[in-house]
């Protein structure tokens, strides 16, 4: 007997849509992001004339997933943005209704302006948050950083964090009414709590597009700034994750460990897209954006990297042909040890492996 998902999405009545729409239901989609853009709960209703009326803007749905009611995971809480219906007479009359994770309060898009002199990134992100009326999580390794001075100028509190996350090497999400901020590729929470691997078995009725390339892979890492003591110009080094190359960011930053973080972060962010792709497989309750990601049986080069989730898309159909199928789209981790899993857990042993085409014929150690 084939498995059947259990979803729930709980509205204002409390009740559970998936059940009360029961076969009208065709279709949930939750995609779970990274940072930057919205998580999205889209769902999709059969509809006849005379049309129902759609839910209002601003309603707000708890959603969960899981293979069993028991096991289901929570996956957010969305607000209605939109609602699209259309059809025809042969096809049938569909409504769509896409939610998001945050409902852009306008407190979060007021243009304005203020400083912060010496304080820690958790204090400015609660400080900002709270006077829109959210609260925020910081990973508590950026949480501890001071910063000597940063000016928000005639910006939009929502933008001005995450120009902040992105110098720091974090990414931040809008989840109901919480900001939260992690550290990009870091494998864990905002509460600094690891996500649980997304565990990818080859399997041929599933697919899979991988690309691995350089890009990014910078040997040095520079930031320049501004001394105010010595009134001159000066360059901070990091080390990179590469063998060539240096990256050098266009801006100045304020201070020599702002310089040093700052063109860390943004090396680091570029060597991310130096492994891009997907894998689908059979729905996975804990796939989750910023987990790592293991892939199992496709070969040494692939199981052996080192690599994070960007975003997870979990499709779930209803019906009697229903099923659920989870696509995480991967990249870097960006990692010290250069895109590979230390010690590797693939067939080829991590960076071990060498391909069959680059063996000789009779062996290793033959000719050549």
């Amino acid at each position: 007997m084939a498995r059947r998902p259990f979803v729930s999405i709980i509205g204002p009545s409390g009740g559970n849509l998936v059940a009360r729409l029961s076969d009208r239901l065709i279709s949930a989609t939750i995609v779970d992001q990274a940072g930057g853009e919205s998580d999205t709960l889209t769902f999709v209703i059969s509809i006849s004339h005379p049309f129902p009326p759609a839910p209002p803007v601003g309603t707000r749905y708890m959603a969960a997933i899981g293979w069993s009611e028991g096991s289901a995971r929570h996956a957010g809480i969305y607000t209605v943005q939109s609602v699209s219906i259309g059809g025809d007479a042969g096809s049938g009359y569909t409504m769509t209704v896409t939610c998001r994770s945050a409902d852009y309060l306008d407190a979060m898009k007021t243009v304005d302006s203020e400083h912060f002199d010496n304080e820690t990134v958790d204090k400015i992100f609660q400080q900002v948050a709270g006077r829109a009326g959210v609260s925020a999580m910081v990973d508590p390794e950026l949480a501890s950083i001071k910063l000597p001075y940063r000016l928000r100028w005639k910006q939009p509190p929502i933008d001005f964090l995450d120009d902040l996350a992105t110098e720091l090497g974090g990414t931040m999400k809008t989840a109901a009414d919480r900001l939260l901020l992690m550290k990009r590729g870091a494998k864990r929470s905002a509460s600094g709590a690891p996500f649980p691997p997304i565990i990818v078995p080859f399997d041929s009725q599933y697919g899979f597009d991988i690309s691995i390339e350089a890009r990014g892979e910078f040997k040095d890492l520079g930031g320049d700034w501004f001394d105010p003591i010595e009134g001159v110009l000066k360059s901070e080094q990091a080390v990179g994750i590469g063998s060539a190359s240096r990256y050098l960011p266009v801006h100045l930053l304020p201070s020599q460990d702002e310089a040093k973080r700052a063109a860390e972060a943004i090396g680091r962010e570029h060597a991310r897209k130096s492994v891009s792709g997907f894998f689908s497989m059979a729905g996975n309750p804990h796939a989750t954006a910023e987990a790592p990601v293991v892939p199992q049986g496709f070969g040494g080069e692939i199981d052996s990297l080192d690599i994070v989730c960007a975003c997870a898309t979990h499709e779930i159909s209803f019906g009697d042909s229903g099923g659920w199928i989870t696509t995480v789209d991967i990249e870097s981790a960006a990692s010290a040890s250069g895109g590979k899993k230390a010690g590797g857990s693939g067939s080829g042993g991590g960076g071990d492996y060498v391909p069959s085409w680059e063996i000789p014929a009779g062996g290793p150690n033959a000719g050549g």
